[in-house]
Order: C-alpha cells, then sequence, then structure tokens
C-alpha cells in the first residue's frame, strides 16, 4: 500500500455522482469486535503500512523502522528480524525460496527465507510498489523515479527500465505478458513484459495512485478525480468509467463479474464489471479507505484513516464487524481460512479470527 502522502483536502460537501443508481445503503454502526478475537498481536519499531504475507506458517512483513519481519503465524513470535537499513515502504513479495522488499532509499531488497540478504538493486528514489511473476522469476516495480523496471529474481540484475511520464504508484500488474503500471501523470501504460516496449497508454481524469486491476476481459484503473475507468487490454479504449465523487488511492479487488471500490469519500462500491453500473454502494461509518481491499469467501476486508479493519458482506454490502485499531490502517489485509492478518500505524500485526 502506497498511500504515505496526504491527499489534497476534500470539499466539504460533495456533489451526488451522474450514473449512481439510488441513494447509498443505509449504514447502521457495525458491530464492534474486542481483544477476545485478537490471536495475537506483534510489535514493532515503526508504522506498519506494507502488506503481511503468509506462506507455510510464516508471516513476512516490513515495517518503518527499517525492518523486514518473519513472524509465526501460530503465535506472532519473531522468527527472524532483517534490518534493510530504510523504512519498507513497499511489499513484501514472496517467490519460492526469496522475499523481496522495496524502501524508502530507492533499493529492492531480496532476502532468503532465513533473512540473509542476497542481493540489492538500488534506484535512488522511492520504491512505491511491486510485483512478482513466478512464470519468469522477475520482479515488476515502479517508483519515484518515474520507472517501471523488470528485475531478474534470482540476481537482482536489471532486465529493462521504462520512463514513464510521471512517478509511478501503486503496485504493477502482470497478465498475459504485459505490465501494467499508473502514474501521477495521469497515465496507465501497457508495457510488453519481456522487453518493456509500450503497447499503449491512456490519459486518466487525475493522478493514478492505485495499482491496476485486471480480469474479465478488462483491464481496470482508478483516479484521484473518483473515476474508474474499464479499458480494453488489446487497444487502452474506455470500455466504460464510472465516477465515485471521491479520491481513490487504495486498490480495488475483483470479485465475481464484480469490481469492489473503496474512496477517501467514505464510501464502498461493488460495480459491474460488464457495463460498470452499480450492485450496491455503501458508506463508511467513519472515515476514508486507506487500505487496498481484499475479498475472501464473499466477505470484505479493508482498513480506514481511523484505524478501524472492517468486515463487510460482499453480496450485499452490509457491514458485519470492525475492529479498532491504535492509528490509521494502510497495509492490505492478508486472510486465510481462519485468520486475518493486517498492520497498523500504531506499528503492530495483528492476528485476527475471521468467526462472523
Amino acid at each position: 500500500m502506497n498511500r504515505r502522502t496526504l491527499l489534497r483536502a476534500l470539499p466539504a460537501a460533495l456533489a451526488a455522482s451522474a450514473g449512481c443508481s439510488g441513494d447509498p445503503a443505509e449504514t447502521p454502526t457495525p458491530r464492534e469486535i474486542g481483544s477476545e478475537r485478537v490471536r495475537w498481536s506483534h510489535e514493532t519499531g515503526g508504522r506498519v503500512t506494507s502488506s503481511p504475507v503468509v506462506r507455510d506458517g510464516t508471516l513476512y512483513v516490513g515495517s518503518m523502522d527499517g525492518s523486514l519481519r518473519a513472524l509465526d503465524t501460530a503465535t506472532g513470535s519473531s522468527d527472524w528480524n532483517r534490518t534493510v537499513g530504510e523504512k519498507v515502504w513497499s511489499g513484501p513479495y514472496v517467490a519460492d525460496t526469496r522475499i523481496y522488499a522495496g524502501t524508502s532509499g530507492g533499493s529492492l531488497v531480496a532476502v532468503d527465507e532465513q533473512g540473509r540478504e542476497q542481493w540489492r538493486l538500488e534506484t535512488g528514489e522511492i520504491v512505491n510498489g511491486g510485483a512478482y511473476d513466478s512464470a519468469s522469476d522477475t520482479v515488476y516495480m515502479g517508483g519515484a523515479d518515474k520507472r517501471v523496471r523488470a528485475v531478474d529474481g534470482r540476481s537482482g540484475d536489471e532486465r529493462w527500465a521504462f520512463r514513464a511520464e510521471g512517478e509511478v504508484t501503486g503496485d504493477p500488474t502482470v497478465s498475459e505478458g504485459v505490465v501494467y503500471a499508473g502514474c501521477r501523470e495521469q497515465r496507465l501504460y501497457a508495457l510488453d513484459s519481456e522487453t518493456g516496449e509500450m503497447q499503449w497508454s491512456y490519459e486518466a481524469e487525475d493522478q493514478i495512485w492505485a495499482g491496476p486491476v485486471v480480469g474479465d476481459g478488462v483491464v481496470f484503473a482508478a483516479d484521484q478525480e473518483g473515476i474508474v475507468h474499464a479499458l480494453d487490454p488489446e487497444t487502452g479504449d474506455a470500455v466504460w468509467t464510472h465516477d465515485t465523487v471521491g479520491p481513490i488511492s487504495a486498490t480495488p479487488v475483483l470479485g465475481d463479474a464484480t469490481l469492489y471500490v473503496g474512496n477517501w469519500s467514505d464510501s464502498v462500491y461493488a460495480l459491474a464489471t460488464e457495463d460498470g453500473s452499480e450492485r450496491w454502494r455503501n458508506e463508511s461509518p467513519t472515515g476514508n479507505v486507506q487500505s487496498d481491499l481484499t475479498l475472501s469467501d464473499g466477505t470484505l476486508y479493508f482498513g480506514d484513516r481511523w484505524g478501524y479493519l472492517f468486515s463487510l458482506d460482499a453480496e450485499t454490502g452490509e457491514y458485519r464487524w470492525r475492529y479498532k485499531t491504535g492509528n490509521a490502517v494502510q497495509s492490505k489485509p492478508f486472510v486465510t481460512d481462519d485468520t486475518i492478518y493486517v498492520g497498523s500505524n500504531d506499528q503492530s500485526v495483528y492476528a485476527i479470527e475471521r468467526g462472523e
């Protein structure tokens, strides 16, 4: 999650969205859950805005104290703690035997499963996002240096670099030989994953901070004007757009013919992927959506500016519960069969029981 800069002030009142189907669903205060649902919490030495990743009983997570950690998923105890020297700004991204993370100092760092550093690629400026492609053993990354890079996952050698018109924000997305990445100069790029050659670019209404999403034969991008753009992956032409009337910095998530989107105007939307029509819209009872959305078994999970983690029914848009941490939740939740793992700006990682 890469939204560390304050957005411009939102207007006190927002006009109703053209194309919205009716009023938002009634939003009663969600049921509050407490410590009885917390399996464990682990305090780090800095804000946890990176998104935890779980594999084989180990949780990997970075924090703003410059550490990359491996925690036991059952107890939260530390298996190892690697200081990378700079704030962990993006990732981690997990391969078979390596874990990658981007830093505020402009490094992409690879460590092995014991936390030993394997290599480090220096870019000179903040690494905002990345994605690991197992088929090609490649890390695709973007950053404040206005570059999208392809990096050999084993050696750390740069395979290619593409210069964008502005700072590359959010995690790139790789699909069928194409890398999609957005930037602050209102552009979404489609790049050949092997060569970095640009296939097309699309101009949005405002900066693109959220990562693109690919599915249902469409590329989805969301901008700071609050517009969701559905694009043809072959040409980059717009298939439809939908105005959510609020800046979008959280990466949406794709469900069954539905795209779920959260914005900074306190709303969550379910949009039909075919035409962008609203299936439902629900207003957050507390504050703007700050973490990327996660969908698991018909439930949406996300965090907000006031430190809440929310559980929401993906079919109806009704809130199920919320849990209060000590500060904003910008970390994308990672969900397993029985547990939700999430970081908070209160410097802790939480393991929360999924039960409804």
